[in-house]
Order: structure tokens, then sequence, then C-alpha cells
């Protein structure tokens, strides 16, 4: 595709696209007079396709990472029906008495701190 094909707005994309690689790749102003924008585009691509990867591989290992977790929870002594009311009753029962969330919460650390499937 010539530039003269391409629409106002096409080229005021690539003008942007360009002054602002510019400065970390001056290579890509040799290779738009030689080449054109195929080719321009074509080198970006390549010379950002490490960057890609590792984002891409980022966000696969934050979603496994929030998988573990999820099936960590969910097998934990905490999701347990008859271990949670225990606890909710401690909790409930200490929060009255002493009006205090922070004494209160700490009938809930043992179902989590215990959890096998964490450690």
């Amino acid at each position: 595709m010539q530039w003269k094909q391409l629409s106002k707005t096409q080229q005021l994309l690539f003008i942007i696209v360009m002054a602002a690689i510019v400065p970390f790749a001056p290579e890509f102003i040799f290779i738009a007079d030689l080449g054109g924008i195929e080719l321009v585009f074509g080198f970006l691509f390549l010379y950002y396709k490490p960057y890609f990867n590792w984002f891409f591989n980022k966000v696969i290992q934050v979603k496994n990472n929030v998988n573990f977790i999820k099936g960590s929870l969910q097998q934990s002594a905490l999701m347990q029906p008859k271990i949670y009311i225990t606890q909710s009753i401690f909790y409930t029962a200490a929060l009255v008495f002493t009006s205090s969330l922070l004494f209160s919460s700490v009938f809930l650390l043992p179902a989590l701190l215990f959890n096998t499937a964490l450690i």
C-alpha cells in the first residue's frame, strides 16, 4: 500500500507511531525512506516481538496464579461449612463481648494459617 492510498487518519496515526518510536530506534527513519510503510511495520513487529512475548507470558502467569489461589481457597478448611460456621460463631461472640475487630479476627486466622493446600 502506498502512502498516497492511506487516509488522512491512517497517515496521522503512522506519523504519531513513528514519532514515538524514532527516539528509541532511529534506524526506522532510514528503513521508512528506503522500504516504505510495509517494511517499517514488519520491522516494528520484529523489533518489539520479545516485549510482546514477555507481556503475554506475564499475563498467562498471572492467570495461572489466580487459578491456583482460587482452587486453593476452594479446597481450604475455611470453605468447609462445619469449620466456617464454628469459626464464625466464635468470631461473632468475640466481637460482641470485646467490641474489638482486631481481637475477634484472631478466631478466623487458624483456618487460614493451617491450610495444607497453600503450604
